[in-house]
């Protein structure tokens, strides 16, 4: 099972801790260096589930690459490619 946290980040610097406390409401305290930053919302992930991936991205990046003058279908992408193509955010679960 997976949980996301939203809202923080991984510490940056090497002499940075950071606690998360998770409660049964669904929100989680976070604590960077032992002060008490800032409450904010963990969700669970159920499993199983497929690999998670940004789709405006993909479509965003599709975009930006295809030239629109050219419509040749041997340099047409499928969405199945688009999608095998885009970077993975979180892995897939069983």
């Amino acid at each position: 099972m997976s949980v996301l946290i939203k809202g923080i980040d991984i510490p940056t610097y090497l002499n940075e801790d950071c606690v998360v406390v998770i409660r049964k409401d669904g929100k989680a305290d976070v604590w960077q260096t032992g002060v008490k930053e800032r409450t904010v919302e963990a969700i669970q992930i159920p499993t199983p589930h497929g690999r998670l991936i940004d789709e405006k991205e993909v479509i965003l990046h599709h975009y930006e690459t295809v030239d629109r003058e050219v419509e040749h279908p041997k340099y047409q992408i499928t969405p199945r490619e688009m999608l095998d193509d885009a970077p993975t955010i979180l892995e897939a679960e069983e």
